[in-house]
């Protein structure tokens, strides 16, 4: 699947995208695609397990603000941005 098809079946089904490819945020950002909230996860060189924590920990402790933002997480940090 494509960049944008992943985009839009997570739009049909009302999602929040996570992911580890920068291309979402130029679709989110340049090109306005709709999207209900995008994860972008920076963690290079980490162990999966390590990752899934962090993922898990931001979803448990942060999803009513997720929604319709955009958020990157990196190692010990997190910014959640707001989409124009």
């Amino acid at each position: 699947m494509t960049d944008e098809e992943v985009l839009r079946l997570a739009v049909e089904k009302s999602l929040i995208l996570i992911t580890e490819d920068k291309d979402f945020g130029e679709l989110t950002y340049r090109l306005k695609k709709p999207n209900h909230g995008i994860i972008l996860t920076r963690m290079n060189g980490f162990p999966i397990k390590t990752k899934l924590d962090k993922i898990l920990y931001v979803l448990r402790d942060y999803l009513p603000l997720l929604k319709d933002k955009f958020a990157v997480v990196s190692g010990d940090k997190l910014r959640i941005k707001q989409q124009k």
